[in-house]
C-alpha cells in the first residue's frame, strides 16, 4: 500500500500517463493510473470496472487525491469531423466564419450539459462520500494537423469524412473545458488546467506531444501531467 496516493480514473486519454509512468518509474510510488470500463473502447480496453472503481475510491482517505480524466470530450463527437451543413458560434476571443451556418452558442453548451449527464452521474456513483480531493483533468487540446488526423482515419477506413478547421475544434475544446468547469464546480470538484508548455502559441498542442492519431497526447505530455498533479499534491 503507498503511503500516499494519487488515483486517476479515466477514459482512453490516460494511456499517456500510463505510458509515462512505464519510462520512468518514480512515478510508481505515487501514482495509480485507471482506464475505466466505460463505453465502447473502454470496455475493450480498460482495466478497471466499475464497481473495482469504487472499491478502490472507498478505499481512499483524506491525504490521497482523486483525479477523474472522463468528462470532455463532446466536442469530438460534435466537430472533429464536418457536418453536412458547417455551422459555427459566437465565443470569447474566437474569429467566426460567415459562411458557416451560426447557430447560438447556447445551444451547443446545452448539447454538452446533456452529453455529459450520464458521466456526471457515474462520476457521482464512483465518488460516493470519499474524503479525499477530487478532480477534474481535461483531455489535450486539439490538434492543429488537418492533414495528419485525416491520414489516421483514412487508415481506420473513413475515406468519406473531412476534418473540421483546426481553429473551429479548437474553440469547441475551449467551450467544452469552460461547460464541464462548471459542472465539476457544482459537484465540489476541482478543476485542473492545461499546463501552457504544451501548447503552442495559438492554443493547440504542441507537435511535440501529438500522439499520432485523431486526438490523444503521448508520454512526454502524460510526462508533464504526471508532474503537474505532483505539485498539486504536495500544494505548489
Amino acid at each position: 500500500m503507498k503511503s500516499r496516493r494519487i488515483v486517476v480514473v479515466g477514459n482512453s486519454h490516460v494511456q499517456s500517463l500510463t505510458n509515462a509512468i512505464a519510462k520512468n518509474a518514480e512515478f510508481n510510488n505515487l501514482f495509480d493510473v485507471y482506464w475505466l470500463k466505460v463505453g465502447k473502447a473502454g470496455l475493450k480496453n480498460g482495466d478497471l470496472a466499475v464497481e473495482d472503481a469504487r472499491a478502490l475510491v472507498k478505499d481512499l482517505n483524506d491525504n490521497d487525491i482523486l483525479v477523474f480524466s472522463l468528462l470532455g470530450t463532446v466536442h469530438n463527437s460534435l466537430n472533429l469531423f464536418e457536418h453536412d451543413v458547417p455551422f459555427d458560434f459566437h465565443y470569447s476571443h474566437f474569429d467566426v466564419d460567415i459562411n458557416r451556418c451560426i447557430i447560438p452558442k447556447q445551444v451547443i453548451v446545452e448539447t454538452i450539459i446533456s452529453l455529459s449527464q450520464g458521466m456526471l452521474s457515474l462520476i457521482r456513483d464512483i465518488m460516493g462520500n470519499t474524503k479525499c480531493r477530487v478532480y477534474n483533468l481535461p483531455p489535450p487540446p486539439p490538434k492543429d494537423a488537418d492533414e495528419m488526423i485525416t491520414n489516421f482515419v483514412a487508415r481506420k477506413g473513413r475515406l468519406d469524412f473531412k476534418v473540421a478547421p483546426a481553429t473551429f475544434r479548437l474553440k469547441m475544446w475551449q467551450l467544452e473545458c469552460d461547460v464541464v468547469n462548471e459542472l465539476a464546480t457544482e459537484e465540489s470538484i476541482c478543476n485542473l488546467g492545461i499546463p501552457d508548455i504544451v501548447r503552442s502559441k495559438d492554443g493547440f498542442l504542441e507537435p511535440n506531444y501529438y500522439q499520432m492519431d485523431s486526438t490523444h497526447a503521448n508520454f512526454k505530455y502524460g510526462n508533464i501531467i504526471l508532474k503537474n498533479l505532483t505539485k498539486v499534491y504536495d500544494g505548489e
